[in-house]
């Protein structure tokens, strides 16, 4: 249902960015807002599909926007935290060119690592490690502020042995593809990072060749 009312709304919204059924948004402020669990997760599944969803009047909404995500981010609830911070991955990445956009949600980004951390810890779903490797791939700005926490994470994920082999795969993609994105800055914050990420990757690569061999 909710991608049905997600593809609906994608295709009420004009050329010029008008959002033909208003309506909709007030009712999405009614379900965030709900104290029902599912109610809630409806709109921010909803409003991932469609981060682009108040059309050229974003700019009025984003503080409601952000605080939206916030709670979500600081719910009781992990599915909530789990669906916000989905939410706020794909708005950032809608907004990857508006600079000002990417600005002022950027201090949402330990609320996002936290709830990453927690996904990790249950190894059930690992798109919040996917969409941080977008993320910093096309966003790094975004992240930046908060670059040594996140490269710290990733590569806790990285090394440790009782996590699933493909979850550390992901966490290694984006402690390389930040130092892709954002050499000086990894330089600059981490620069202990450097030599623990290539032991990592080294360690990793021989227990894979060792693998070979005796296969």
């Amino acid at each position: 249902m909710c991608d049905m009312v997600a593809e609906l709304i994608r295709n009420l919204i004009d050329d010029n960015g008008n959002n033909t059924w208003p309506e909709f948004l007030q009712y999405l402020f009614q379900l965030v807002n709900s104290p029902a669990v599912p109610l809630k997760e409806n709109a921010l599944l909803i409003f991932a599909s469609v981060p682009g969803i108040f059309g050229n009047q974003q700019v009025n909404y984003l503080d409601y926007i952000k605080q939206m995500l916030g709670q979500a981010l600081q719910s009781e609830v992990f599915s909530v935290r789990f669906h916000g911070a989905k939410a706020l991955a794909n708005f950032i990445v809608d907004n990857e060119r508006e600079e000002p956009v990417v600005k002022h949600f950027s201090d949402l980004v330990p609320g996002y690592l936290k709830v990453m951390q927690e996904s990790v810890t249950q190894q059930e779903d690992d798109d919040l490690l996917k969409m941080a490797i977008e993320l910093v791939s096309v966003t790094p700005r975004f992240v930046r502020p908060h670059l040594a926490d996140f490269l710290n994470l990733c590569l806790q994920v990285a090394k440790a042995g009782e996590i699933d082999e493909d979850w550390r795969h992901l966490a290694i993609e984006c402690c390389v593809t930040a130092s892709e994105t954002s050499p000086g800055a990894v330089k600059k914050v981490a620069p202990e990072f450097i030599p623990l990420l290539v032991h990592t990757v080294i360690k990793k690569t021989c227990l894979l060749f060792r693998v070979f061999l005796t296969s």
